[in-house]
């Protein structure tokens, strides 16, 4: 698959099969990630592995409050309660609960740039991660997996 073959067909996968992703499949994909460009190279990002079937619960006990904090907070006016009731309904179904989750943090304790670009700095860390984020996602999808970005 080409990089526009990839682009054009990725879709969003929210239910996943219960399949364990292969330790080298999976090392590509974050490969694929730290490949990704830098605004100003600070590479100031760190990845978290989560394949324990413990820990993917509690992950997605986590999404499930993330998801109704945001219908209920963020959306301006709220999601009406039929589809709040219908997206809680499908996460308690399993929606979202992956095989493998990969964590993507920014870590700003190793700072690159003078004090009056703090923001900037924190601005250019979170494009960086956002590229290699996407970088992962259509690894991951030329590698036969689905993903979603949460």
């Amino acid at each position: 698959m080409n990089a526009l073959e990839a682009i054009m067909s990725r879709v969003s996968i929210r239910l996943f099969k219960e399949e364990e992703i292969p330790d080298d499949v999976l090392k590509k994909v974050l490969t694929a990630g730290l490949r990704a460009p830098t605004a100003g190279g600070g590479e100031q990002w760190f990845f978290i592995v989560v394949k324990s079937r413990e820990l993917r619960v509690k992950i997605h006990e986590l999404l499930i409050k993330a998801h109704r904090m945001y219908g209920e907070k963020v959306v301006r006016g709220g999601l009406p309660k039929e589809v709040m009731d219908k997206w809680l309904r499908k996460m308690s179904e399993g929606q979202y609960l992956a095989p493998t989750y990969i964590v993507a943090y920014i870590d700003l304790r190793r700072r690159l740039y003078n004090d009056e670009f703090k923001e900037l700095e924190r601005l250019w860390a979170i494009q960086s991660l956002s590229a290699a984020i996407e970088n992962m996602i259509l690894a991951a999808w030329d590698l036969g997996l689905g993903s979603v970005w949460l």
